[in-house]
């Protein structure tokens, strides 16, 4: 009796009945609940996410086919070494075909790339173009721009691939070697 009186009498004071500390574990029982759920909540929302994000990666690569053009390599010539930079000259026959709608700009320097057994890109170049030579330019729907495209690649590497690259948006058009 001694006992209920003290925490009667002092829970005025700062000190809690038995009822109210009964209630006080059962509200941090039900505010432990509620945080263990939220971080559930959480954790599922990011798993989500996450299944969503590679589910729309995978699906872009899936979709991820050339629908503008299409590439035939002719021919693919091993020319000179330059002994200084040990690059080696190569001299790539294309034909590039518009397949789309829409008439497309062509710029070899910037979208025709080389790619070699190490994997490295290797842009077009026109050092070996005659003057006032220009290569590329539009290419109306459906029709076709054939040409003679120049790369300089590592001595110590083999060109394997040629890739052209509309734009960043789009699927490259590609012709292994």
């Amino acid at each position: 009796m001694e006992w209920y009186r003290r925490t009667n009498h002092t829970a005025g004071q700062g000190t809690l009945s038995m009822q109210e500390q009964t209630l006080s574990r059962r509200h941090r029982s039900d505010a432990l609940i509620v945080s263990f759920g939220i971080i559930v909540a959480a954790l599922l929302g990011y798993i989500g996410v996450i299944t969503i994000q590679r589910v729309a990666a995978e699906t872009a690569v899936q979709s991820a086919q050339p629908t503008w053009g299409t590439l035939q390599v002719a021919s693919l010539n091993k020319l000179d070494l330059d002994t200084t930079s040990q690059l080696r000259h190569y001299e790539a026959k294309i034909v590039l075909k518009n397949t789309s709608d829409k008439p497309i700009e062509f710029s070899p320097g910037l979208q025709a790339f080389l790619v070699d057994s190490t994997g490295a890109r290797t842009a077009a170049t026109a050092k070996f173009l005659l003057p006032d030579t220009v290569i590329g330019g539009e290419i109306a729907a459906g029709a076709t721009w054939d040409g003679i495209l120049d790369f300089e690649v590592s001595e110590q590497a083999a060109p394997t691939v040629l890739s052209i690259q509309l734009d960043a948006a789009s699927a490259n058009v590609e012709a292994k070697l």
